[in-house]
């Protein structure tokens, strides 16, 4: 909560940073830091999350090939991606964030969680852009 919540300035940029950065393990643990703090329930760390365009960093980061081919990168992303749009607060997406969750689960065929979750990530975003 602390390091969500802004109390640590660089941190959310840092973390950013890393889901788009050379790195696949430091790409791999700032995602599932992401996922988490999105994994808590916790309506100030969900805002923080949100506010910090989290939902957005991890959209784009699975436009990376390398992020979208990486299952586990993959499977957290969309795990944190589906608690902030389940947890209450309105969340801005990109125009493009229902076709980048459908190629993950594209990419991961063999996966059910993967599935499952995509189908319910674009669902919300779905209902959010017709909001």
């Amino acid at each position: 909560k602390l390091c969500f919540g802004g109390y640590v300035p660089a941190f959310n940029d840092f973390v950013k940073g890393d889901l788009r950065g050379a790195s696949s393990m430091r790409a791999r643990n700032a995602c599932e830091m992401v996922a988490r703090g999105a994994g808590l329930g916790d309506a100030d760390v969900n805002q923080a999350l949100i506010e910090g365009r989290f939902p957005h960093a991890l959209l784009d980061a699975l436009k990376m090939p390398e992020r979208l081919n990486d299952e586990a990168f993959a499977q957290n992303a969309l795990y944190a991606l589906r608690c902030l749009l389940e947890g209450g607060q309105t969340v801005d997406v990109a125009f493009d964030a229902a076709r980048v969750v459908r190629a993950v689960a594209a990419a991961h065929p063999q996966n059910t969680y993967i599935g499952e979750t995509a189908r319910a990530v674009s669902t919300l975003i779905e209902e959010a852009q017709a909001g």
